[in-house]
C-alpha cells in the first residue's frame, strides 16, 4: 500500500510540472529582455579551426586539460599523472595547485586519494606525497595519454599497468636505489 501511494505521488508530481511548464497563451506572453554581458575573450577565436588546434596571436595554445592559453612548449608536451596523498597526517600536499585537472575517488577504510594531471611541470619544486595506484586511477591516466607515476598499488591496477600496457608509468618503489630515485619517496616531501 505505501509503494502504491508513494508511486501515485510521483505521477501526480510529474503531471504537474508537465503542466506548469506548457505554453503560455499568446495573450498572455510577456515582453520580456535579458541583459548579459560578454566577457571580453583572452584571444579571438577562429571558429574554422578545431577548439584545440587554435592558436593565439600571440602564439599559445589551448591546454588540453584546462582549455586556457598556455605557452606552446608545455601546452602540447604530454602530461604526467601524479597519484597524491590526501590525508591529514601528509599535509602539506605539494604542487597541486598547479594541475590542470585533479581527480579525488574513495580508496579503502573511506580514505580519499587524489591524482593531480600536469601538462606544465617545469616550475615545480615538489609535487607529493606520491601514494598507491588503483584500478580507476589507471583508466583516467590513460584517458590523457599521461605518464603514470604512484608508488606501489594493488593487484588490479598492477595488471592494468603491467599486463594490458594500458600506461607508460613510473613506480616510485622500483626506483629505489637507482639512479633518480630521489625523484620521489612513499611518505615525505615528494619531488619529480
Amino acid at each position: 500500500m505505501k509503494k502504491q501511494l508513494v508511486s501515485a505521488l510521483l505521477v501526480l508530481t510529474m503531471a504537474m510540472s508537465l503542466v506548469g511548464c506548457g505554453k503560455k497563451d499568446s495573450g498572455e506572453a510577456a515582453d520580456t529582455t535579458i541583459d548579459v554581458e560578454m566577457e571580453e575573450q583572452e584571444a579571438p577565436v577562429d571558429s574554422s579551426v578545431a577548439f584545440w588546434d587554435q592558436t593565439s596571436e600571440d602564439g599559445k595554445v589551448r591546454s588540453y586539460l584546462s582549455g586556457e592559453w598556455v605557452d606552446p612548449k608545455y601546452g602540447r608536451q604530454r602530461p604526467v599523472a601524479v597519484m597524491i596523498e590526501n590525508t591529514k597526517a601528509c599535509l602539506p600536499q605539494y604542487g597541486i595547485g598547479n594541475a590542470g585537472v585533479i581527480y579525488e575517488c574513495v580508496v579503502e577504510g573511506g580514505i580519499t586519494r587524489m591524482m593531480a594531471i600536469f601538462d606544465d611541470y617545469t616550475g615545480l619544486d615538489q609535487i607529493g606525497n606520491v601514494r598507491s595506484s588503483r584500478p580507476y586511477y589507471v583508466y583516467f591516466a590513460s584517458e590523457y595519454d599521461a605518464i603514470y607515476m604512484h608508488a606501489g598499488g594493488n593487484p588490479a591496477a598492477f595488471e592494468l599497468i603491467d599486463d594490458k600496457n594500458l600506461v607508460d608509468n613510473l613506480n616510485a618503489l622500483t626506483l629505489e636505489g637507482k639512479k633518480g630515485s630521489a625523484a620521489s619517496y612513499r611518505t615525505g616531501k615528494s619531488r619529480l
